[in-house]
């Protein structure tokens, strides 16, 4: 039996997966505002590579980037692109709004749930979040990128959170996740956005991988050949 968690996979709990690793390499896709960026990059000699579309929260993730020190033999890259299934541009639809019980500093603006696919069930799941304008976006594949950087042999983990448009990731990354030996990815059981894919569909397009745990609504996927 597959072993269920109520909470989400701790970003600390990272770490632990990739001991033994020599030089783990990291991609997080969805970084936002850098958050668990910085638990990550605590990691001894991780190369991280962090995908973040939306400008507001790149900038956000520079920022605080700007304040952390990085240990020695940690490398940590900000690609300010969207990973889909096909190269080009697409228009990003950003969420603003806030939790009206969390503080809130002045100008503050919700970009945890930007997204390429149109949210739908997101609209009446949480109504404070609001979807009232886009910006157009570059976008690339994770086997295209991956191109650019024929040293990476191995992915150790792959951590996404790109709200609904987990199947247009791994549509466009089939090459590259066979070397990937962790994949832990979001999977409403109520679809939030337009085309969002169900735990069903994830498992076929992961067929080499074995789904270990569900943390939240979020799965944890292990390469059965690495």
């Amino acid at each position: 039996m597959i072993p269920t968690y109520r909470h989400d996979l701790p970003a600390a709990k990272v770490a632990e997966l990739l001991r033994g690793a020599d030089r783990p390499v990291m991609l997080e896709v969805g970084a936002n505002e850098g958050e668990d960026t910085e638990i990550f990059a605590a990691i001894p000699g991780v190369t991280l590579f962090c995908f973040e579309p939306d400008p507001r929260a790149a900038r956000l993730w520079s920022q605080r980037m700007e304040a952390i020190t990085l240990r020695d033999n940690v490398s940590v890259t900000l690609v300010e692109r969207a990973l889909a299934d096909a190269p080009g541009k697409a228009m990003l639809h950003l969420s603003g709004g806030w939790p009206p019980d969390w503080p809130r500093e002045p100008g503050q603006e919700w970009t945890k749930s930007s997204s390429l696919c149109r949210p739908t069930g997101h609209l009446t799941y949480s109504p404070w979040c609001k979807f009232t304008s886009h910006v157009e976006v570059e976008v690339t594949t994770l086997d295209l990128w991956a191109a650019d950087w024929p040293a990476i042999g191995v992915v150790d983990f792959l951590w996404a959170d790109v709200q609904g448009a987990e199947a247009r990731l791994l549509a466009g990354g089939a090459e590259m996740l066979r070397r990937t030996r962790w994949v832990y990815l979001e999977c409403h059981q109520r679809p939030l956005y337009e085309g969002q894919a169900g735990e069903d569909d994830l498992r076929e397009r992961l067929a080499e991988f074995d789904l270990l745990a569900r943390y939240g609504e979020n799965l944890l996927f292990h390469n059965r050949v690495l």
